[in-house]
């Protein structure tokens, strides 16, 4: 951050130095400038330009020679005061990427038994040591700069197991940076570890994934929280094994996998589980955290392994999880936060590259977007490689089969077309979705990969909060929203009162309930305090149900499905397993609401008419008509049936005479074996009934 001492002086440009004095530093005057490199007195600097302030003066100064990298720059003013040269937006400019920006495939470490090598991008570096431990014994080794600053050094020798760092030379200081690229990190990140990738090759399992979005049901769910509590009868709570371990069960009922697997979802939304920051990994009892903090994107978090100080176990540990979700017949996506790290100023990141990793406006302060205190640079061709290297080790490593990204308008639009290209190129039906809210980054808004640009995205899916307001307010009582609960159940896409959301299915996610804020049950308990618990466990289903008989691609939060209460904490992401624990009891207590879910899912993979692939197979099928007491009917229409859909929050039953017997095949209690056949449909109060009639 710029401004905040007496005297500043930025590398701006190959040639241009920016000066900043505090008027409490000689009044903000200097009669000259000197430029000294390396210690050594080198010129007077030309000034281009003085602009007072009220608090500082700026001096843009032309150094009469072309900057080095690496080089140590101090500026002297006419007072005799010396200041180092810090790199500014040097690092920003198109100059410096062309000269810089390395694309190759080998940064990182490359590991043979008799050899390894090691490449480091960090050109502003003036040298690096790479520095290898083994045991309580290290040894230091220069690298060479090479070709785009990257540091190179080839090693004879096995050092598998060895902890190693780096430390960059940077203007006359040292500093520790654990690799961006390392494949596995000591207990809290402190340490690369050298992996031999052949150790850690596992069979991760497969399954085939639907061609179409609209054909899965995303469940979201966070390793910790599924096999936390104390009856889930796993041997490793809190674990990648806990969530890899299958015949658990409590009370008869099945826990962790295989209760996943048994309510008939498609893909498992795993929470964080990349390295995150603000849980020590070695007393994980003590600490509690979504992972929305991130520290390594390269790296699993170690506090769900059974040993965080063995680099190989948070890797096969993870990979025999992947395993357990795939056997089970069910993809599994990765949330990924890649647009904001916890603290940018320690980053490695920061650290290899000073400034260039994370976006800045001109003078130099940083964006925050994330409301997290910084924003990662995705425009930036290092940045935009990193972003895409992690995420196809991801997928070619541990055969991950989505991307769920947070705060995605953060990220450039660009980035996320590169990353979607290259990740169907390996999967073609791969998925990738996540937040398009319209965050205050500092990106132009054609840039940003946000809902509004849905057009320059046709392939990224993004949620819908729209669904999740007007749905829950609906579902709750509220019958002022049904022309937009018409949008909603056409996946935003035919403008029934809204604006058109997407203009395909495949691009809504539709949700009420996910990790941020409180559980639908909670809201619920707000929203209808003057109500029965009857008559909100009955709300609960009937909001739920619209989420899977919506067109595009349902979500649910894990818990939703048993009314999953946090005592009515609307961020519980540091409060601990007590709130956030998958609570199986209340799972029991509530399981004819499971069941009723586990019938809404298989309703909507039984009838394809549900799972609509354009907007004008929607426009042509889907119809609606308003019934008495704010009653919905929501009709699909095919060459040989209706399908009717009364969605009815009041608490009045509505009449429908079809004049003709036709088959009721779901009502509150969940889908009907082999269905009621009558002439008069009962819209019975508080519930969704499903109809389906030749015709």
């Amino acid at each position: 951050m710029r401004k905040e001492k007496d005297f500043e002086a930025y590398i701006d440009d190959f040639h241009i130095i920016t000066v900043y004095l505090k008027n409490s530093h000689y009044e903000g005057n200097s009669d000259f400038f000197y430029l000294m490199e390396n210690g050594e007195f080198y010129g007077r600097c030309k000034l281009l330009s003085k602009q007072e302030n009220e608090d500082y003066t700026e001096y843009r100064l032309e150094c009469g020679k072309e900057l080095v990298l690496g080089e140590l720059y101090e500026i002297i003013d006419s007072h005799s005061c010396r200041f180092p040269a810090e790199y500014g937006l040097l690092v920003k400019t198109a100059e410096f990427e062309n000269r810089y920006g390395y694309l190759d495939d080998d940064l990182g470490v490359i590991y043979k038994r008799n050899r390894s090598k090691f490449a480091l991008w960090s050109p502003t570096s003036k040298s690096v040591t790479l520095r290898l431990y083994q045991g309580n014994q290290y040894r230091d080794f220069a690298m060479i700069k090479a070709e785009n600053g990257v540091f190179r050094i080839s090693i004879v020798g096995d050092w598998e197991g060895c902890l190693y760092l780096y430390f960059l030379n940077y203007q006359g200081k040292y500093l520790a940076a654990v690799d961006p690229y390392a494949l596995s990190t000591t207990a809290n990140g402190e340490c690369g570890i050298i992996i031999n990738p052949a150790k850690t090759v596992m069979n991760t399992g497969r399954v085939i994934l639907p061609e179409r979005l609209v054909d899965h049901v995303i469940y979201e769910v966070s390793v910790r929280d599924i096999t936390s509590f104390a009856g889930a009868g796993v041997a490793h709570p809190r674990k990648y094994l806990g969530l890899a371990e299958s015949g658990t069960e409590y009370k008869g009922y099945p826990t962790g996998v295989d209760y996943l697997a048994s309510l008939g979802v498609t893909m498992i939304q795993l929470m964080p589980v990349t390295d995150f920051a603000t849980v020590d990994e070695l007393h994980e009892k003590e600490g509690y955290n979504w992972g929305y903090d991130p520290a390594h994107y390269h790296v699993l978090e170690g506090s769900y392994s059974t040993n965080p100080h063995d680099g190989y176990k948070r890797i096969t540990e993870f990979k025999a999880m992947i395993r357990a979700i795939h056997d089970q017949g069910l993809a599994v996506s990765l949330d990924l936060v890649y647009n904001h790290v916890f603290f940018w100023e320690k980053d490695n990141l920061n650290k290899i590259v000073p400034n260039y990793f994370f976006r800045m406006n001109n003078d130099g302060e940083l964006s925050n977007g994330s409301l997290c205190g910084n924003d990662f640079e995705s425009r930036s061709v290092m940045g935009r490689k990193y972003l895409l290297d992690c995420c196809l080790y991801w997928i070619e490593e541990f055969n991950i089969d989505a991307f769920r990204f947070d705060l995605m308008g953060i990220i450039d639009i660009e980035t996320m077309k590169l990353i979607t290209e290259k990740a169907q190129e390996i999967k073609p039906e791969f998925m990738v979705y996540g937040e398009g809210w319209d965050m205050p980054t500092l990106l132009s808004t054609e840039e940003k990969a946000m809902v509004a640009n849905h057009k320059e995205l046709s392939d990224i899916a993004f949620f819908s909060d729209r669904f999740r307001d007007v749905v829950k307010a609906y579902g709750s009582g509220d019958i002022s929203k049904i022309e937009e609960v018409k949008n909603c159940l056409t996946a935003g896409i035919v403008g029934y009162g809204s604006t058109p959301f997407v203009d395909n299915p495949n691009q809504t996610i539709n949700y009420v309930e996910c990790h941020d804020d409180q559980t639908l049950w909670d809201k619920l308990q707000g929203y209808c305090k003057d109500e029965t618990v009857e008559e909100r466990i009955e709300r609960q289903k009937l909001i739920s149900a619209c989420v899977l008989l919506a067109q595009g691609v349902p979500f649910l939060h894990s818990g939703q499905e048993f009314c999953r209460t946090k005592q009515m904490e609307s961020n519980s992401y540091r409060s601990g397993d007590r709130i956030n624990q998958i609570d199986y009891q209340r799972m029991i207590d509530n399981f004819e609401v499971v069941q009723y879910i586990k019938d809404m899912i298989k309703l909507r993979m039984d009838h394809w008419q549900l799972r609509l692939m354009t907007k004008e197979e929607i426009e042509k099928a889907v119809s609606f008509q308003n019934l008495d007491h704010g009653v919905l009917l929501y009709r699909l229409e095919t060459e040989r049936e209706y399908l009717d859909c009364f969605i009815n929050p009041a608490k009045e039953t509505v009449e429908y005479d079809y004049g003709r017997e036709v088959k009721i095949i779901a009502d509150k209690a969940g889908t009907l074996a082999y269905g009621i056949q009558q002439k008069v449909v009962y819209a019975n109060p508080l519930a969704v009934t499903v109809v389906s009639y030749e015709k």
